[in-house]
């Protein structure tokens, strides 16, 4: 399973949030200012030690899509994104396995 760096992709342009779970970061293009918004965004949530536990996608039509849970990665989904910043931030957590 992908362990996160909270830090490591807050500097990369993940926000914080929280949700009532304790590891919570999102991530959206310009507009994207809070993971409730209707901007399309990712949304990950990860156990205290770094484990990543989901990794959701959110798109204009307000439906989320799972790109990681079970401890794997749906490539199908991930491929299907639209937004390319999107994707490449989908693609970079994939790439941490």
């Amino acid at each position: 399973m992908p362990n996160i760096n909270s830090d490591a992709l807050i500097g990369r342009g993940w926000k914080e949030h929280y949700s009532g779970f304790p590891a919570d970061l999102f991530y959206a293009e310009a507009g994207g200012d809070s993971p409730w918004a209707t901007t399309p965004h990712l949304h990950i949530n990860y156990a205290i030690g770094g484990t990543l536990q989901s990794l959701t996608y959110k798109n204009t039509m307000n439906q989320n899509t799972y790109l990681y849970n079970g401890a794997h990665f749906d490539n199908t989904a991930i491929n299907a994104i639209g937004e390319a910043a999107i994707k490449a931030e989908a693609q970079h957590i994939q790439g941490l396995v």
